[in-house]
């Protein structure tokens, strides 16, 4: 948001969407590459929701905090949420949330 809030030439986001959804997929790819690097003894699954923490779960994560995040400013993003949704609502239907779940709850119990 902050990067967005500061864009050269008065240029706005609904000029360009499309960037800004790759963007924001790729971090999630990015952010489960570095978890994967940063825990180089775990086997954190791949897609297919296997393993400890799937990519999905990942991806997840990271467009559910993009939607939470932007939903505050939603004058600003408002081209960016409704598909931001169905990539949430598609990892969703992936089974990754259920994956999550019972993460969280083993972790709780831990």
């Amino acid at each position: 948001h902050a990067c967005v809030i500061q864009l050269p030439f008065n240029q706005k986001v609904r000029n360009n969407p499309d960037f800004f959804l790759r963007v924001i997929a790729e971090n999630a790819s990015c952010c489960y590459s570095m978890l994967k690097a940063k825990n180089p003894g775990f086997t954190l699954g791949n897609r297919g929701a296997s393993g400890m923490f799937p990519s999905e779960a990942a991806e997840w994560l990271c467009y559910h905090a993009f939607t939470v995040k932007l939903s505050n400013h939603k004058v600003v993003y408002k081209c960016l949420l409704k598909p931001l949704k169905f990539c949430h609502w598609g990892c969703f239907k992936t089974g990754a949330l259920a994956v999550l779940c019972h993460m969280v709850t083993v972790l709780a119990n831990l």
